[in-house]
């Protein structure tokens, strides 16, 4: 990829060692790491590619949220709560509402 991207981080040119199966359930290991992009590691992170082709992870998939069709990640959210010094720690949640 060239310039600036946004999608699912897979990996192509090896799987992570201590990710080789899961014990007692290499079938399920497979549908989750190997059939969402064929022959491509499904790491379940989501990523950005800047300019200068660094990789940011904006967090788990599962864990992105959609708010006015920004995509942000709640590890992002908790990051940007916990840095002011007036708070120590951070959760967020899904709450769904309706439109």
């Amino acid at each position: 990829m060239e310039g600036e991207a946004e999608g699912s981080l897979c990996i192509t040119d090896s799987v992570p060692k201590p990710n080789c199966t899961l014990y007692n359930n290499h079938e399920h290991f497979i549908q989750t790491y190997f059939s969402t992009y064929k022959g491509k590691y499904f790491t379940g992170d989501e990523c950005k590619q800047n300019s200068d082709s660094y990789y940011w992870i904006i967090g788990r998939i599962d864990d992105i949220l959609n708010v006015s069709g920004h995509r942000l990640g709640t590890a992002e959210l908790e990051s940007a709560l916990v840095s002011h010094p007036s708070v120590s720690e951070a959760a967020i949640i899904r709450y769904p509402h309706s439109n």
